[in-house]
């Protein structure tokens, strides 16, 4: 997409994307044209522009979710997922009620909060 933010931004997920070293493209071009119009052949050896860093977004997080507090919890679960947390510590830091992390963990995941913190571990 060459990071077209009207492109890259309204898809669902956003699209990340690798900008194209264009300017870079363009000095190249230009030396070659000069080389060949001074009657010179053109270099045999491939020329490799790097691209600019990749811009990202939700397409290549590992957490795709729309729900903000499901991906704080998933965060927090795979961030101490070598302690013995409980799904009280989740709660604690997404500071939301058990039945509703519960109801929007299964809509966004199709799993509870506990059977992501047993699939974790």
């Amino acid at each position: 997409m060459d990071n077209e933010t009207s492109i890259c931004e309204l898809t669902r997920p956003s699209l990340s994307s690798i900008p194209l070293n264009v300017e870079r493209q363009g000095y190249e071009a230009a030396a070659l044209l000069h080389r060949l119009m001074r009657g010179k052949r053109p270099r045999r050896d491939l020329i490799l522009i790097p691209p600019e860093p990749a811009v990202t977004r939700q397409s290549s997080d590992a957490l795709a979710i729309e729900d903000s507090a499901v991906v704080q919890a998933v965060r927090f679960i795979r961030e101490h997922a070598a302690e013995p947390i409980h799904i009280e510590d989740v709660l604690r830091h997404v500071g939301l009620r058990r039945r509703t992390l519960e109801r929007r963990f299964r809509e966004a995941l199709g799993r509870s909060p506990a059977a992501e913190i047993v699939r974790v571990h």
